[in-house]
């Protein structure tokens, strides 16, 4: 969220996004921004628990454990 911050501090366009703790969470985020969208890990690297251009509810729920997995939190 820094980086996104920063870029937008200095007038780069970077996506919007919120931060969730549970899969019911991240569907209502999901509803509320609009789909398609992107889930992945707070403090993942090298793109693991990356889940892009999910287009729904079931979508959301099928890939959320994928992200939080590859967080080292879990």
């Amino acid at each position: 969220e820094l980086t996104n911050q920063l870029l937008r501090d200095v007038g780069i366009p970077s996506p919007r996004g919120t931060v969730v703790t549970n899969e019911d969470e991240a569907v209502d985020d999901a509803r509320r921004i609009g789909y398609p969208v992107v889930l992945k890990p707070m403090d993942g690297n090298h793109g693991r628990g990356v889940c892009i251009d999910l287009k729904g509810e079931a979508a959301v729920r099928a890939n959320y454990a994928t992200a939080r997995d590859a967080s080292r939190d879990g």
